[in-house]
């Protein structure tokens, strides 16, 4: 879910795996028609195999996938280029929209083989999923005591620093 066909290839492509570096480049430069001087050119790699590297010039980061690219550097600029037919939200990313939709369509498409709980998104199964390992992955560096969330590890760090964030 979340894959749309890349325009460039015509196939659908998973962002984190299309970053992988090509083998043999060249590094060309392109004019960009931004408006931010300091992303005035887009530089992109491109290799023997016709694939292309596009590197961002505000934070050199590179992605292969042209639209991903497209989707990080207005996401420089705060452009949401993507909204939800229902409400009109706007998103800088698909994959945003796509779990947002979940909460019009009531979709879960996540659901834990422990107990059959179902989730919008695969990190909240994932979160879940520690209920029932007993994983708890965040530990207080002051006390040493565990938590299951990050959260959680943050409400007990106000024990420590005597933070009341909340005014009654």
């Amino acid at each position: 879910t979340g894959q749309r066909p890349c325009k460039e290839w015509g196939q659908a492509c998973s962002c984190l795996s299309c970053q992988s570096p090509p083998m043999k480049t060249q590094t060309v430069e392109k004019p960009c028609n931004c408006q931010d001087s300091r992303t005035a050119s887009v530089t992109y790699v491109k290799s023997l195999s016709s694939k292309k590297s596009y590197e961002c010039q505000k934070c050199g980061k590179a992605f292969i996938c042209p639209s991903s690219f497209r989707g990080h550097v207005n996401s420089h600029h705060g452009q949401k280029t993507h909204a939800c037919k229902v409400c009109g939200k706007t998103f800088m990313y698909y994959s945003y929209l796509t779990r947002h939709v979940r909460t019009h369509t009531g979709e879960k498409p996540y659901e834990c083989k422990e107990c059959g709980k179902a989730f919008t998104c695969y990190s909240s199964l994932r979160e879940h999923g520690r209920t029932h390992s007993g994983e708890k992955p965040y530990e207080c560096k002051e006390c040493g005591k565990a938590f299951r969330y990050p959260s959680s590890l943050r409400a007990h760090m106000r024990m420590h620093t005597g933070e009341k964030p909340y005014v009654c």
